[in-house]
């Protein structure tokens, strides 16, 4: 082991109620970077309709693609706005209605009904 390193292990002892939290986190997060994901897909003509469900992952689109991290970045940078996206935009973005679009994802149904706002651009 090198002796310049170290291994800390910690315990916050702080409680987090992850059912309150379950649509305004992580499972929100999911359905951003998805969500994101079929809107880069359209605008790159890379499927016709978001429901195609061709790539699961941005990583499945760069590999299709050819391209490096920076040139995918590059693309999220141009094909992503910075602001949030509301249901509304999405719906303009890709044609179809949000719920549509994520219902294979778990507990999407929260994430619905906890969120007006979605960043997809982080």
């Amino acid at each position: 082991m090198n002796d310049r390193a170290a291994l800390v292990i910690a315990n916050s002892l702080t409680d987090v109620p992850k059912l309150a939290i379950l649509g305004t986190r992580y499972n929100k997060r999911v359905v951003e970077c998805y969500v994101g994901l079929m809107i880069l897909c359209l605008k790159l003509k890379q499927i016709t309709t978001p429901t195609e469900k061709k790539y699961k992952t941005f990583y499945e689109l760069q590999k299709a693609l050819g391209y490096t991290y920076p040139q995918m970045i590059d693309l999220v940078k141009a094909h992503i706005k910075k602001e949030p996206y509301t249901p509304e935009d999405i719906k303009t973005e890709t044609g179809c209605e949000l719920k549509e679009l994520i219902s294979d994802i778990p507990n999407y149904e929260i994430v619905l009904s906890s969120n007006k706002e979605y960043f997809i651009y982080k």
